[in-house]
């Protein structure tokens, strides 16, 4: 495991140390409600205004878990461009925040993509 947290270190530190020590060239970290930060190669991503505002926070629980789910789908499996899947990815993630628990968070792809991605929530 490697000892490299945002709340420790600069994001964008963190995703420049990880990428060296680990060699893996496309890293990401999600922020909460600051959305992802991500490295791909030499190319630094962030953008907070793409993220839903959310105004229901009920539990972020699996939240990341959420995220990543909706990521590795969108662009591994239905090739969508890695920006494209990020936004996508932070949509299912401010939707799951509105729901307690875990399970029962996960939103359906239609719950996802009948989403503006800078509707508030």
């Amino acid at each position: 495991m490697l000892d490299v947290h945002p709340t420790n270190y600069d994001a964008e530190f963190a995703l420049k140390e990880l990428q060296r020590r680990t060699g893996i060239p496309n890293i990401v970290i999600t922020l909460g409600k600051d959305g992802y930060i991500s490295l791909t190669g030499d190319h630094k991503q962030h953008k907070p205004e793409s993220i839903p505002k959310v105004s229901n926070v009920e539990d972020t629980t699996g939240a990341g878990d959420v995220f990543l789910g909706y990521f590795v789908v969108e662009h591994l499996l239905k090739g969508t461009d890695i920006s494209g899947s990020f936004e996508l990815a932070s949509v299912a993630a401010a939707l799951a925040v509105q729901t307690k628990g875990t399970l029962n968070a996960i939103p359906t792809f239609n719950q996802v993509n009948n989403i503006s991605k800078k509707d508030n929530l």
